[in-house]
């Protein structure tokens, strides 16, 4: 098999990047005969693969999103003369040599939704990804030989918003990464702790501007706990804002008067997201929408409680070690915040679930699926 790889975001650790490289260095573990060509913008994405002489990374130059995906990766393609080409992140190449196979990963369809479900981001170059994706995906879809979905949710929403994806689409999940392990090395987190102006046990949330990730009622519903129960509340601490996200969550702070009671964050080390989610007293991930959630893994292999909510896939991926909210509801959200920090029983079980729930997800197990699928695609 001589199969190319899309590995542009493989050094943006987060999101479709970190799902990217969790997949690659899972398969380096599966037995297969043949060669991964990996094609990357940069050289820190090339020191990301695993070192195993199947998989070879292939520095292309950096240019604009869409002249990579449908014109530079079809050139690569015919240079390569590829059996096969794996896209990973949402979207493909629209024209591809006839004898190479195109495969999909589809994380979610949320540019597909209805405003009503879902409000637009507010963020220019979100929406002009999505208005990308709104066109391509479609196309590219009808070229694919096989689709790769997170969840079975995300694979029902797929089929029902892209119906060419019908009769293709397998579910593949993801999961957490080695790496989120209890991390309980006091030095560690006393020095992150004085960095970032953290104290004992805080409430921590992964935040952004996007309003799918709830991040205002978050807030709100947290300011709610603070007046029901004063300020011997722990601390909520927002991680992954950006300078835009940052201020703008920073003025609804001041008008709760809650600027020493939330700690806003920008984008942290992996290394310290482990930190976080392993001495905190409650993870809330309300998402309006996921097509899997693996923050939600990742903060349960760490230990900690996780309040998230029951809509799109978080049901599937949480199973029943978390406790599940309205994400519209903030007097809800407040409440449930409240049970956790209240109650030492229910934290013990839902850490105790937690864990047991992230160990039924393997990405060696999705990189067993993947090799499967190729060699079934390439066997026609």
């Amino acid at each position: 098999m001589r199969i190319g790889f899309d590995g542009r975001l493989l050094a943006y650790r987060r999101g479709m990047g970190g799902f990217a490289a969790s997949l690659l260095a899972a398969m380096s573990s599966v037995d297969f005969d043949g060669e991964i060509r990996v094609y990357v913008n940069d050289v820190a994405s090339s020191g990301i693969l695993p070192d195993d002489h199947r998989f070879r990374a292939f520095l292309s130059v950096n240019v604009p999103f869409p002249i990579w995906e449908q014109a530079l990766l079809p050139s690569l393609a015919v240079r390569d003369k590829l059996d096969l080409l794996h896209c990973p992140s949402n979207t493909g190449p629209v024209c591809l040599p006839r004898r190479t196979k195109l495969l999909l990963t589809i994380h979610d369809v949320m540019y597909l939704l209805p405003k009503d479900r879902l409000p637009q981001s507010p963020s220019m170059y979100q929406r002009v990804g999505r208005m990308y994706r709104k066109l391509m995906v479609p196309v590219a879809l009808r070229r694919a030989s096989v689709v790769f979905a997170d969840s079975w949710h995300s694979k029902q929403d797929i089929e029902h918003y892209l119906p060419m994806a019908r009769h293709k689409t397998e579910v593949v999940y993801g999961a957490a990464k080695p790496a989120f392990r209890r991390c309980s090395d006091q030095t560690l987190i006393d020095v992150m702790w004085k960095r970032h102006g953290i104290d004992g046990r805080p409430i921590v949330a992964l935040g952004a501007i996007d309003p799918r990730k709830n991040t205002g009622r978050v807030i709100k519903a947290y300011a709610m706990l603070v007046a029901m129960y004063g300020a011997a509340v722990p601390k909520l601490v927002v991680s992954g804002l950006d300078a835009m996200a940052r201020e703008r969550f920073r003025n609804l702070v001041a008008e709760l008067g809650l600027s020493d009671q939330i700690v806003l964050l920008g984008f942290i080390t992996e290394a310290e997201l482990v930190m976080l989610f392993s001495n905190c007293t409650l993870v809330m991930y309300p998402s309006l929408y996921e097509g899997f959630g693996l923050p939600v893994l990742e903060a349960m292999a760490c230990g900690a409680p996780v309040i998230t909510s029951r809509s799109s896939s978080l049901p599937e991926v949480a199973g029943d070690a978390a406790i599940f909210v309205d994400p519209e509801n903030i007097k809800a959200m407040s409440e449930a915040m409240a049970a956790v920090v209240t109650d030492a029983l229910l934290w013990s079980s839902l850490s105790r679930k937690g864990l047991e729930n992230a160990a039924r997800f393997s990405w060696v197990r999705a990189a067993e699926q993947t090799i499967a699928a190729y060699r079934r695609v390439l066997a026609v």
